[in-house]
Parts: C-alpha cells; sequence; structure tokens
C-alpha cells in the first residue's frame, strides 16, 4: 500500500501500490456533493463501490455529511478504504464494509442514508478493452456491478426524499435518463464536465431525488482541470 495525498496534503489516502488508483473523477464527484449540500450538510451518507475511500473522506472532512458507510467489493480497496479512514481521523463517522452492493438490503447497514453517492464502473462489457488488470478491470468496466445494479441498490436502501449522486461519462446520460424514473427517482441537477473546450463533453454530474417531483437545472458547464479544485480545497481549508 502507498500513501497519497489528497489536495496538496489536506487529506490522506491509502492506495494499492499497483493496480487501479482514483482518479479525478473522484474528486469531482465530492465536489459535487458538497456543492450541492452545502457546510455543513448534515445527516448520513451510504457510497457504493467506494475504493479506498477518497469521496466519503473528503466529504466527512468537508462536513457534507455527519457520518458515512462505504460498501466495497474488492478485498484490497476495502483495506485501503479503512486505512484511508485512520489516517484521516474519521473511524468513528466512516464505517467500511467488505460487501456486494448487489446484496445489500436496508437491514443490513447500521443506519439508513439520506445521501448515496456512486463513482460506478463507467464503461459496459464490449464497449472497449478490457483492462487484464483485475481490479482495474471490475473499477472501470461493469464487470461485477452494471448501472441498473448502481441504481436497483440505491433504490433499495435510499429512502423516500432521499439524494443521490453520481458520476458517469456524459455519452450515458440517455441511459440515466431513462432507468431513474423506473426506480422512482427524478433527476434535479445537472453539471458536465469538458476535459477539452474544443470536444464534446467528457463527464456528467448527477443528483436525483427518490419519490419527489422536482425541476431538473442545468448548472454552469466546468472544465476537468477547472477552478472547481481550489473550491474543493476551499471547503477543506474552512472545516480541516
Amino acid at each position: 500500500m502507498n500513501e497519497t495525498l489528497i489536495l496538496d496534503g489536506r487529506l490522506r489516502c491509502r492506495q494499492p501500490a499497483e493496480g487501479y488508483r482514483f482518479a479525478v473523477d473522484s474528486l469531482l464527484l465530492a465536489w459535487f456533493v458538497l456543492q450541492r449540500r452545502g457546510r455543513p450538510g448534515g445527516g448520513h451518507g451510504l457510497e457504493l463501490g467506494g475504493g479506498c475511500g477518497v469521496v466519503s473522506a473528503i466529504l466527512l472532512a468537508g462536513e457534507g455529511v455527519d457520518s458515512a458507510d462505504l460498501v466495497e467489493l474488492q478485498e484490497l480497496h476495502h483495506r485501503a478504504a479503512m486505512e484511508t479512514a485512520v489516517m484521516n481521523g474519521l473511524t468513528d463517522r466512516m464505517r467500511c464494509h467488505h460487501r456486494d452492493l448487489r446484496d445489500l438490503a436496508p437491514g443490513d447497514l447500521p443506519r439508513r442514508p439520506d445521501a448515496i453517492w456512486s463513482n460506478p464502473p463507467f464503461h459496459p462489457l464490449g464497449a472497449g478493452r478490457i483492462p487484464p488488470d483485475g481490479a482495474e478491470a471490475m473499477a472501470r468496466h461493469e464487470v461485477s456491478a452494471t448501472m441498473d445494479d448502481v441504481l436497483d441498490a440505491a433504490s433499495r436502501l435510499l429512502p423516500s426524499r432521499g439524494f443521490l449522486y453520481l458520476t458517469y461519462p456524459a455519452s450515458r446520460l440517455g441511459e440515466l435518463l431513462v432507468r431513474l424514473p423506473r426506480r422512482r427517482f427524478a433527476p434535479t441537477r445537472l453539471v458536465l464536465a469538458w476535459g477539452d473546450p474544443t470536444e464534446d463533453a467528457s463527464r456528467l454530474l448527477l443528483e436525483a431525488r427518490k419519490g419527489v417531483e422536482t425541476p431538473l437545472t442545468v448548472g454552469p458547464a466546468i472544465t476537468m482541470d477547472g477552478s472547481w479544485l481550489k473550491e474543493l480545497g476551499a471547503d477543506l481549508d474552512a472545516t480541516c
């Protein structure tokens, strides 16, 4: 395991020395959730497919939620998430579970969440080359959890009026807008991110609410290396 400094050393994260490591998408999702929930946000959260715990650690440090459960299938990343919690003094607020999100029921967790967030596998099977490294393949491709699996778990675990936060490639927006209403989710906020402003959007950030009819708003476009990183750092500076 290696130690990684997050946001100029404001937080620390434990990651496997080789194989899949978190990318800018995780930081982007954490920024989006903090922007939407405000500071302090309060309540209890749940991360589906939490990897090494970077998103949950940022949200807890930034007071987007008071406490959170994190569910991760891969044992190595589960152990990394537990170490991330220890390194940042979050063990009393961040509980890590070595579980398959597809099998989770509300009674399996100590507390039902007010909000769920997930940076799930981006690519459906058959789209692109699957990496030979098993951990990276599971993180990037829908080998062990599809979009339907993630949305089904969120629908089971989140009570009515709860919030769901997702990041996906922008090209999958149509799939999300079709699948969310089938599970009583209404999209409420959409932000698109560009890697190159001369190309198509690269990522989407989406907030949805369960069992609530709320108009969809579309936020200002952002760039993958833009000012949002400074905003995220400022959120942590105000609380750490």
